[in-house]
């Protein structure tokens, strides 16, 4: 299962896991959120990211950015349940 947790206040994204649907390099759940993780990385210059894991932590102003690709995190978690988890911490 792939976790996410957001804490907007901070800005922090955390993303730990594998979603399991297929092996690793062949999951589309995962190629999803890796694409998620990226494009958060490309908007910010931002992240620590290895194997199966990342975090994100962003400045005030960079909030909006996490803001919008925490979005996609939820709406992925919402359409695979049994796949990803997702957390917001602090409220929007």
């Amino acid at each position: 299962m792939i976790r996410v947790l957001y804490e907007p206040g901070i800005p922090r994204l955390t993303v730990e896991g594998h979603a399991g649907t297929a092996p690793a390099g062949e999951d589309l759940i995962c190629a999803a959120a890796s694409m998620l993780v990226q494009t958060l990385r490309a908007c910010t210059g931002l992240g620590e990211v290895g194997k199966g894991r990342a975090r994100l932590t962003g400045r005030p102003e960079e909030r909006p950015v996490f803001d919008a690709l925490s979005t996609g995190f939820r709406l992925l978690a919402e359409g695979y349940p049994e796949c990803v988890a997702f957390t917001c911490r602090g409220g929007y």
